[in-house]
């Protein structure tokens, strides 16, 4: 789930061209100093003295060590580049408290699937699952407690999720999935293996909380991510009836 750095390279062509302009400048330098090197050395060779011997290694020596140094700091530069763009990626498209990617890789990954959905005519459907009334919990049992409920999904969900699947975190009451080359009649399937509440505890006892699921299958024809991403939002949800050994999830009335 690693993104290329270049998605996060938003300088422009002008903007660059100053890079190319120090490239230059010390390429330049260093055949100065190169020739300024040649010059010194060979002069002591001709001329051989103690002062000459000892400019010429002076010389030598001074420039071994600004070159050094130029190198030096140049890796630095690059180095704290890369770290700062390793942060940049992972603010955009992960969320480092719950390790999952976030709304903005699920929907990179929908507009990487939407074209080869319609070239191959393979759907896909996507899976939202949201704890209810998250914030009444939040409300009543605090911030903890909420934060336990919303780590119970994310484990739930790792758990029970192909590698195929797509896990994604939307905020800290609702997930989605993305099931790649599957139709909305096998997507019940997998919410076979959802169950309708899950347990978490408040430090004393085992408290259950109702989990809702909405779906929406891709229907090959739209062409924005956010317009696929929306409509499972607006989905009726599915609840999962509360009869002993009921399976089947079903539309809420």
């Amino acid at each position: 789930m690693v993104a290329d750095a270049d998605l996060f390279d938003d300088t422009s062509v002008e903007e660059r061209e100053p890079g190319r302009g120090r490239h230059v400048l010390m390429l330049v330098l260093l055949v100065v100093w190169g020739a300024a090197t040649v010059w010194v050395v060979g002069s002591a060779a001709l001329n051989p003295s103690v002062s000459q011997v000892v400019v010429a290694a002076a010389f030598v020596g001074l420039c071994v060590i600004l070159n050094l140094q130029l190198l030096l700091l140049r890796w630095a530069g690059r180095r704290n580049w890369s770290a700062l763009v390793t942060r940049l990626s992972g603010a955009a498209y992960f969320n480092d408290e719950y390790k999952l990617p976030n709304r903005n890789y699920l929907l990179s990954e929908l507009r990487r699937e939407m074209p080869r959905s319609r070239k191959s005519g393979k759907t896909f459907v996507l899976v939202q699952l949201s704890i209810d009334d998250f914030a009444g919990i939040r409300e009543r049992r605090g911030e903890e407690f909420a934060v336990r409920t919303t780590k119970a999904l994310t484990a739930l969900m790792k758990r029970i999720s192909r590698q195929t699947d797509f896990v994604a975190y939307m905020d800290t009451s609702r997930l989605c999935v993305l099931l790649i080359d599957c139709r909305l009649d096998q997507s019940y399937l997998f919410l076979e293996r959802v169950p309708s509440v899950i347990a978490v505890s408040d430090g004393r006892e085992m408290l259950d909380v109702p989990v809702t699921a909405r779906l929406h299958e891709y229907d090959l024809q739209s062409l924005y991510a956010t317009d696929v991403l929306r409509e499972v939002e607006i989905a009726t949800p599915l609840l999962r009836g509360d009869e002993a050994g009921e399976r089947e999830w079903s539309q809420v009335a």
